[in-house]
């Protein structure tokens, strides 16, 4: 029905586009006739009552003073009528151009603000209908699911057959899953109906819900893939990969901060992997995020001994652990903010060879002078990365980001290279963190 609507609303905004544009020539036409009677009208007038005045003076009526001034007068009157006429002209087109443009912005408005609300790329590029509340909505939207359910679910089911008798892994990526095209160019009602067959089924083919659990992931659908992982968990408890993966999944669904949840799962696989560096290294990292810097700490300096000398994670390690030691042990670096910069911009240094720059951190809520500026020459390249800790205030005295239970951050490139804002500045939104939080990501876009 809103299709249908929308169409409608489309069809309406053409239908009157074309009749603006038909009449409009034909209108204008018409009044320039009309304004081309009305000039010679006046100037007739004009030149009767000049005769009228030559005659008042030829027969001493009137002097020769009183008839300069009168002449003036009606030549006056003639220039404005004149000018009046142009200016309606001029504003009867300038309206008329305005409603062609306005019929032609919005049908395409419309167009596209109907397709961003109701359509998303699926994992192929191509696109599928985007459900605004939940998944399981579009089959409501459909008002024919079971037809939907026998199309599918042979498609469904001879592409599970394939990848067992291929011996696909569930840590296949997209392309070697090779989903049919049918599917990917009905995402989300295939998903339906693949959710739809696990159910009726009990969901009891490990193999078959990773591979819907993986399906869900693909678009980020978090909740989803995490109840769905879950599932497949509950069928294979000691599955390795299902709980690395559900570990991923909470972490992301909680901002990269542990939970019970996801210490849970961290902890069942070092139970089942009590040897795996790869785990300890995710979960030092984990806690280095949430900032239990002690603990992380303390993981790294245990795995030092796990990785040859010289060896890259090594030396990544010796790193993470030199910068955590500095900043537990000087209370100028007891805290360091990475921002993480992205943009789509692309500065011209031979244009603006005076841009720079800028991360501030703020007190939330409080106007006047950051208490924290960094000042930086612009990357040739984003993503690019900046820290910010006390060694970045801008007052030795003030209150530095270490005391402060919110910190807001928030980043510019000033093309004219000045700290002061300027109405060309390139801006990321601003955001707040929490004193466990040390880790954003800002994007810088056009100036406000």
């Amino acid at each position: 029905m809103t299709t249908m609507i929308f169409f409608a609303l489309i069809l309406i905004a053409i239908t009157f586009l074309i009749f603006v544009c038909a009449k409009g020539p034909l209108v204008t036409e018409t009044k320039s006739a009309q304004q081309d009677l009305d000039t010679a009208q006046f100037k007739d007038d004009f030149l009767q009552q000049k005769v009228s005045l030559t005659e008042e003076l030829a027969q001493k009526i009137i002097d020769q003073n009183q008839f300069d001034e009168r002449l003036t007068l009606l030549s006056r009157d003639l220039i404005n009528q004149t000018k009046d006429i142009k200016k309606e002209t001029s504003f009867r087109t300038q309206n008329y151009y305005i409603l062609v443009l306005l019929f032609i912005i919005i049908p395409i408005g419309v167009t596209g603000s109907y397709f961003y609300n109701n359509y998303l790329p699926n994992p192929s590029g191509k696109f599928f209908q985007k459900d605004d509340k939940s998944l399981a909505k579009q089959a409501h939207l459909n008002t024919d699911f079971d037809k939907s359910k026998a199309l599918f679910t042979p498609i469904i089911t001879k592409w599970l057959a394939t990848l067992k008798s291929n011996k696909i892994s569930i840590d296949a990526n997209l392309e070697q899953l090779s989903i049919p095209d049918q599917m990917l160019n009905n995402y989300i009602i295939a998903l339906l109906v693949f959710q739809n067959m696990q159910a009726q089924a009990g969901f009891t083919d490990f193999f078959e819900v990773s591979i819907l659990a993986k399906l869900y992931l693909y678009i980020d659908a978090y909740d989803f893939a995490q109840d769905t992982y879950e599932k497949a968990l509950a069928l294979k408890q000691d599955d390795f990969d299902t709980l690395s993966i559900l570990a991923q999944i909470s972490l992301t669904r909680n901002k990269n901060q542990l939970s019970p949840e996801s210490e849970n799962y961290f902890g069942r696989m070092l139970k089942l992997d009590p040897n795996n560096l790869d785990v300890y290294l995710y979960y030092a990292d984990a806690l280095f995020q949430s900032g239990d810097f002690t603990k992380a700490l303390g993981i790294w300096k245990a795995l030092q001994k796990s990785y040859p000398q010289n060896s890259e994670m090594l030396l990544y390690i010796e790193e993470k652990i030199s910068k955590l030691e500095a900043q537990l042990n000087n209370p100028l670096k007891q805290r360091v903010i990475n921002v993480r910069l992205t943009s789509e911009l692309v500065i011209d240094k031979e244009e603006y060879p005076n841009a720079k720059l800028y991360v501030f951190a703020r007190i939330p809520g409080q106007a006047g002078a950051p208490i924290l500026a960094k000042q930086l020459a612009v990357p040739d390249l984003f993503p690019f990365e900046v820290e910010l800790s006390d060694e970045d205030k801008m007052m030795v005295s003030s209150k530095g980001i270490v005391d402060l239970a919110q910190v807001e951050i928030e980043a510019k490139i000033s093309l004219r290279g000045v700290a002061t804002p300027d109405p060309s500045d390139l801006h990321s939104h601003s955001q707040i963190l929490d004193n466990k939080t040390n880790e954003l990501s800002l994007d810088l876009h056009e100036a406000h």
